[in-house]
């Protein structure tokens, strides 16, 4: 499963168009809620990962907030300590932050776009 971590922050249409995998961002040094436009635009399989709070009104269509609980904290997990261990970085504190958890809203967000449909 391909992964993407991101020790910082990331920008406009971060996840656009994602099929799979997972992308994580860290946002170290960032305080305040993620604010960045058309996060996960056009995603249809994946999650997006992101440390603290998303402004909901930032998601593009066909994103949503998806739950987020120990089992997902475990699939972070391992990338998390990862990162740590290549960068030098404390990972308790992000280890125990809370994250929000973006995926598709729907299995085919381009359904009725196109004219054989």
């Amino acid at each position: 499963r391909p992964c993407l971590v991101v020790g910082g922050s990331a920008r406009s249409y971060l996840g656009e168009y994602m099929a799979g995998g997972i992308v994580l961002v860290l946002r170290q040094g960032e305080t305040g809620p993620f604010v960045e436009r058309g996060i996960a635009s056009g995603i249809h399989g994946g999650e997006v990962y992101i440390r603290g709070e998303v402004d909901p009104g930032c998601l593009a269509i066909g994103a949503k907030v998806l739950p987020f609980d120990e089992e997902h904290r475990a699939r972070i997990r391992p990338l998390i300590e990862e990162f740590c261990r290549h960068f030098g970085v404390e990972a308790a504190p992000l280890l125990g932050a809370d994250y929000t958890r973006i995926g598709p809203a729907s299995a085919r967000p381009f359904a009725g776009k196109y004219t054989w449909e």
